[in-house]
């Protein structure tokens, strides 16, 4: 007679590939020595230590993926390769890869292991049912593991050709991963640059791209947003930038501010700010995200001709 806990436990099984994890057990209300059981019974298969899979049913690759995935630490997703295609970014003979959060340990034979001080910004997505990088991640993942540009710059395009990526999501995957050091960031960037057009790019996305570039080259972060009052109260400027401890603003500029009444709008601000010791740099919006190089040239000779105020 099939109990209760067993139709569950299928029913789970059914969305994982046919596999069981001793998790699952334990959270429908059995005992640990369920496995054992049903193993002993010839229903279950043993597969890794804590996970168990329905017995005669055919392999598949996305039940390897997803067994190994149940083995490793909670928090883990499948990442890389692996991910790429699993969302159809190409990869077809890929293995299995993972990424699990940074001081945990894992190993398992076949599977290819890495660590990730930052998952929580992966924004995870589950083809086929099975939890893995988000595809701007996933991408930024590949950036770093890729020796040439060229085969990251097919993944982003089939991407975009899925809908499952755009400029606008790159770009804000580069700002939240963006610190020295990380591993694919300037090369899904220069992909970036030269794959995107200029009516694609928004100014919420240079502004993020300009992020992204602080971080990644190591300057302090910025206050962002920050706003000045006059003494009366009343906002006299909202910063896209600001350096507090230098007393440097750094504006990204759009369209709009060539017009007219923007300009003489900026001017008075402007002429504001440095009345009360401040230096406004006015970048073009154009340059964070297709020429990095200048921007970050443009922000390093700025700041260093503002030396630390004492305030």
């Amino acid at each position: 007679m099939v109990s209760d806990l067993d139709r569950r436990l299928a029913a789970i099984a059914l969305k994982q590939h046919s596999l069981i994890s001793l998790g699952d057990v334990l959270a429908e209300g059995g005992s640990a020595q369920i496995p054992k059981r049903r193993c002993q019974a010839g229903f279950w298969e043993w597969v890794h230590p804590g996970v168990y899979r329905l017995a005669g049913v055919p392999w598949t690759y996305e039940a390897r993926v997803m067994a190994a995935l149940l083995a490793a630490p909670q928090g883990s997703l499948v990442s890389h390769l692996c991910a790429c295609r699993l969302q159809g970014l190409g990869f077809k003979t890929a293995g299995i890869e993972l990424t699990i959060p940074r001081g945990r340990e894992f190993e398992l034979k076949g599977v290819i292991v890495h660590t990730s001080r930052d998952l929580r910004y992966a924004k995870p997505v589950s083809p086929e049912g099975i939890p893995t990088t988000g595809p701007d991640r996933t991408l930024l993942d590949l950036a770093g593991r890729m020796k040439y540009s060229t085969s990251v710059k097919k993944a982003v395009e089939e991407g975009r050709r899925l809908e499952l990526v755009s400029w606008s999501s790159l770009i804000e995957c580069l700002a939240d991963h963006s610190r020295q050091g990380r591993p694919g960031i300037s090369k899904l960037r220069e992909v970036v640059a030269v794959g995107a057009h200029r009516d694609e790019i928004t100014d919420t996305d240079s502004e993020l791209a300009a992020l992204s570039l602080f971080r990644e080259y190591g300057f302090p972060e910025p206050a962002m947003q920050h706003r000045l009052y006059g003494d009366e109260g009343i906002l006299q400027a909202e910063m896209d930038f600001a350096y507090l401890d230098r007393m440097v603003d750094f504006e990204i500029n759009g369209a709009v501010h060539l017009l007219p009444a923007v300009i003489r709008k900026d001017e008075k601000r402007d002429y504001w700010l440095a009345q009360r010791g401040w230096t406004v740099r006015r970048i073009w919006w154009e340059i964070p995200v297709f020429e990095p190089v200048e921007f970050v040239r443009i922000v390093r000779e700025t700041l260093a001709g503002a030396p630390i105020v004492n305030h």
